[in-house]
């Protein structure tokens, strides 16, 4: 994922798509060393079951169902757990459904990550979330700069000659049917 990672944050701060040989010179593949891309791996989970979110509500379920009732995945955000993003997949989730869900669960991430950090790196997104601080709010922020932006970074990827008929995350098998 590590890969995907640097295209999608070079792309949040620069809207241009980094080319294949750019990407893999910034991926870390030493084991012993870490950058700050290793840690999705670890903060983003791919393929649970709806059961996997330990949403504590009914409505907190419908309220994720309804925010994605257009895509074929749903994703849930909690700063409190490890791991911090976790995304189901319906079943009839594609290659390019699975990116748009793996970019949404980025840019959340490093959305949150900034929000920590004071970084001024998402502004735009930090401005509309600091004036509630609710996480489902920036779920939100964040899955609309997703519909405003992802097609666009698609496309510069594949101008990049990006081969995106297939992905190297670390995917569950289960699949929701609604």
């Amino acid at each position: 994922m590590s890969r995907y990672a640097i295209a999608v944050d070079n792309f949040l701060h620069m809207e241009e798509a980094l080319s294949i040989e750019a990407a893999n010179r910034m991926e870390n593949v030493w084991f012993f060393r870490r950058n700050p891309y290793d840690d999705f791996n670890y903060m983003i989970l791919i393929g649970v079951s709806i059961e996997t979110h330990q949403f504590a509500t009914k409505e907190e379920l419908e309220y994720h169902t309804s925010l994605f009732h257009s895509e074929n995945y749903i994703l849930s955000y909690n700063p409190q757990r490890r791991p911090m993003v976790m995304i189901s997949l319906s079943d009839k989730s594609d290659q390019e459904s699975i990116f748009k869900a793996v970019f949404n669960a980025l840019v959340l991430y490093l959305a949150r990550r900034s929000l920590e950090t004071d970084s001024k790196d998402f502004a735009n997104v930090i401005s509309i979330y600091n004036s509630t601080s609710d996480p489902m709010d920036l779920l939100k922020i964040t899955y609309i700069y997703t519909e405003e932006k992802f097609d666009d970074f698609l496309t510069k990827l594949k101008n990049q000659q990006w081969d995106l008929s297939k992905n190297l995350f670390q995917i569950d098998d289960w699949r929701y049917e609604l």
